[in-house]
């Protein structure tokens, strides 16, 4: 009986393991595992339009699985079994007899999307198996390089009383020149720097064989030889003359245009008559405030000697010449210097000139200088004024044609004598450079909205007054260099560099 007992103790032990291990094998069996290296996914960033991001990945595997794995992304971002395409919604992963060995997933945030914090989701399944990884990214404003203007050349060794600068290839080696406008009320030569195509000057020389009281000396091919003359401005007495050049940066004078006692300050050159030949613009002011401005038609050889034509009866400091209204017709914005309304005069004929006109800006206006461009982005062209009592301010060109109230820019408080728009840092979009009296220049950029400008400031603080600017690459460099005309200090060239000196 002792002997019994025993061995039916000893076979319900055998048995017992025995269940034991068919039961676990069989637990084991019910708990199919989907594995992931991560929960959690960050950084799929890009800039603005600069997407989608740098791809990541994580690694998936699986065992006792009965099912393919399938993996759906939630928001903004995009998976694949490849870094370099392919990148879908959805992905399926198939499994050998239930098991799915590590496997790389590269997943990213999707292109196009705007400036913002994104979150998504990975959800993996296999039919009752879950599992999940999280994702988060952000698209972040777009990168914009502010050049800085630290390195320069000076054009001059002297401080004289110069007006302006321009920028161009006089003698047809395909580097930029300059031509000093200098004077002012004062008689100087105007000079001529010609450049070497690597930021140097290899040598320069006097415009003309006498002393004149200039403020502008304007670049243009007047006689249609393929070669750029120059048109330049002189106050009373002196008379306003042209030179032509002869291809190799030599000029002999071409005509006088207009009247010797005009107190002429700026010129403009346009086609005002639509015969295919530039015409002169000329801006005269007054001390009284009462004077006219007058267009100056090119005879069709490159010379002047025709009677000017009136077409304004106030001071005015600048001109500027464009289409404005979309017609393929010049308009002209006049501002008004000495305390009155300003206008643009619109061309209303292709056959003879005349002209309709439209306000803009006070009624009190003491504008020195406007220029023209697209601020906001809209395909209408803005008005940028600077004014004596007002400072910086913008127009914007409205769907009538009409213009906006002023928008002040900046808040120097220093007076503002010199004004250029060019894109500066090649984002597409017009920055306005402004020199001042006895202060350092600012340079305005735009954000393309006309809402917010960044005020980068370059030159020197207490060295003479900007009188005027040329913009354009002068080292061939990719980088727009700056040419400041200063009275009171040397005249100067500010070599554009990205933020970072290259």
């Amino acid at each position: 009986m002792k002997e019994t007992i025993t061995l039916f103790i000893i076979l319900s032990l055998i048995l017992g393991f025995s269940c034991k291990e068919n039961d676990d094998k069989a637990t084991n069996q019910e708990k199919p595992k989907i594995y992931t290296n991560t929960a959690v996914i960050s950084a799929l960033n890009y800039t603005k339009d600069a997407g989608p991001s740098n791809e990541k990945s994580f690694i998936i595997s699986g065992s006792n699985l009965t099912d393919s794995i399938q993996l759906k992304i939630s928001g903004n971002f995009k998976i694949s079994r490849s870094a370099e395409s392919n990148y879908h919604n959805t992905l399926n992963l198939t499994t050998n007899n239930g098991i799915l060995n590590n496997t790389s997933i590269y997943v990213r945030l999707k292109a196009g999307l705007s400036e913002s914090n994104y979150s998504g989701t990975i959800n993996i399944s296999s039919g009752n198996v879950n599992q999940s990884v999280s994702l988060n990214g952000m698209v972040t404003a777009t990168e914009i390089s502010y050049p800085v203007f630290k390195q320069y050349l000076l054009l001059e060794t002297e401080a004289e009383t110069s007006a302006n600068v321009s920028f161009g290839d006089l003698d047809g080696d395909g580097n930029l020149d300059i031509v000093l406008a200098k004077g002012r009320h004062w008689p100087l030569f105007n000079r001529i720097i010609f450049g070497d195509g690597n930021g140097g000057i290899t040598t320069s020389t006097i415009l003309g064989t006498d002393q004149n009281r200039t403020y502008s000396s304007l670049l243009s091919d007047l006689d249609s030889d393929g070669d750029l003359d120059v048109v330049v401005s002189n106050d009373n007495p002196d008379p306003k003359l042209t030179y032509l050049n002869d291809g190799n940066g030599k000029f002999t004078i071409g005509s006088a245009f207009g009247s010797p006692n005009w107190n002429t300050r700026n010129v403009n050159v346009a086609d005002l008559n639509n015969d295919s030949y530039p015409d002169i613009v000329v801006a005269n002011r007054s001390s009284s405030g009462i004077t006219n401005n007058y267009l100056c038609l090119n005879d069709g050889n490159g010379r002047f000697d025709n009677e000017c034509i009136a077409f304004s009866d106030y001071s005015s400091t600048t001109i500027t010449a464009s289409d404005i209204n979309d017609d393929m017709l010049i308009d002209l914005v006049v501002p008004h210097r000495d305390g009155g309304q300003s206008y643009i005069f619109i061309q209303t004929d292709t056959n003879t000139i005349n002209f309709d006109i439209i306000p803009f800006g006070p009624a009190n206006a003491s504008i020195r200088a406007a220029q023209i461009g697209d601020l906001n982005n809209d395909g209408r062209v803005d008005i940028v004024s600077i004014d004596t009592n007002q400072g910086v301010i913008a127009y914007l060109q409205q769907s009538d044609f009409s213009f906006s109230s002023g928008l002040p820019i900046g808040n120097s408080t220093a007076k503002p004598y010199a004004l250029s728009l060019n894109d500066l840092n090649l984002d597409g979009y017009p920055d306005i450079i402004v020199g001042f009296v006895k202060s350092a220049s600012i340079i305005y950029y735009n954000d393309g909205k006309a809402k917010n400008f960044i005020e980068v400031a370059f030159g020197e603080n207490n060295q003479g007054t900007v009188y005027g600017f040329a913009i354009d690459d002068f080292n061939n460099d990719g980088q727009t260099d700056i040419a400041a005309a200063k009275s009171g200090a040397p005249n100067i060239l500010y070599f554009g560099h990205d933020q970072k000196g290259k």
